[in-house]
């Protein structure tokens, strides 16, 4: 005798009922709790609502409607709406109201409250907590320009704190805008505090050495300058501006022999290039 197995069991009916009923009496339920379905539906039809009083008028109207008591995300809705309508004093009165229910939503829309009303650190920190990798880097590069460069650094920073290979680039970049800033400003201690810190965190920044080199040397330390070149030598590799740059210290220092061996390092990259080749002829006729 063989036996076939179905591969589909009928459910009992009973059970099937039970299950009916069950489902009907979620939704009573849901209707009945406040916080249940008919609270849904009651906060989804006001949202509804801004929405479209909101699209069809320029001028927010605030008292245009009250929403339900128990409407998560209605301050939301009017600190989001009243942000891109410039109204930051009104903006704030929804964005520094209790939480009742945080959420990512209701942080990211304080976020960038604070960052509106230049509390950038608040911002930051936020957008950090929230893993917003992106947010961090546009905004380093939107402090960057504005010559924000201390909070552009710990933007960059605390991406690169989120997802360190990535963001290594970023964070050496943005802490090289500061450094460059004030070197081309000829605040020279500032710049070389800059370079440094640069240094202190990523040891192995062949940019940061060139830096530093040209920042001592404006500050009048010279031998702190040629230091810095030996330092920074293995680093550079493939660098010619680097070794262009070393040769022409080493040559106004008198240090003939390291101009020498510094054009040549240019020359083993590229051996047609001028500004080595020329320094080379220079040295070795003085040589003669």
């Amino acid at each position: 005798m063989s036996y076939q197995l179905s591969t589909s069991i009928p459910m009992p009916h009973k059970f099937r009922t039970f299950l009916l009923f069950l489902l009907i009496a979620i939704v009573i339920l849901g209707f009945l709790d406040p916080q249940g379905i008919r609270a849904a539906v009651t906060n989804n039809l006001w949202t509804i609502s801004f929405l479209q009083n909101y699209s069809k008028n320029e001028d927010l109207d605030f008292q245009h409607s009250t929403p339900p008591s128990d409407h998560r995300h209605a301050g939301l809705l009017f600190a989001n709406q009243t942000l891109k309508s410039g109204f930051l004093p009104e903006a704030s009165k929804h964005i520094n109201a209790p939480i009742r229910f945080p959420d990512r939503l209701v942080l990211r829309t304080r976020a960038n409250f604070f960052y509106l009303e230049n509390q950038y650190e608040d911002a930051i920190l936020i957008w950090k907590d929230l893993g917003l990798w992106s947010t961090l880097q546009f905004a380093a590069a939107d402090l960057s320009k504005n010559e924000k460069f201390d909070e552009a650094i710990l933007a960059s920073q605390s991406g690169y704190e989120l997802f360190p290979e990535r963001s290594v680039g970023n964070l050496i970049n943005t802490m090289m805008v500061k450094a460059i800033f004030l070197y081309g400003q000829n605040q020279f201690p500032e710049a070389i505090s800059a370079y440094q810190a640069i240094l202190a965190q990523f040891p192995d920044s062949g940019r940061s050495y060139e830096g530093l080199a040209k920042a001592y040397l404006g500050n009048q330390q010279p031998a702190l300058a040629i230091q810095t070149l030996e330092y920074g030598w293995n680093h550079n590799t493939g660098n010619i501006h680097f070794f262009n740059m070393a040769a022409s210290i080493y040559e106004q220092n008198g240090m003939l022999t390291d101009a020498l061996r510094a054009y040549q390092a240019a020359l083993d990259i590229d051996h047609d290039n001028e500004t080595a080749l020329r320094g080379i002829e220079r040295l070795s006729g003085t040589d003669e």
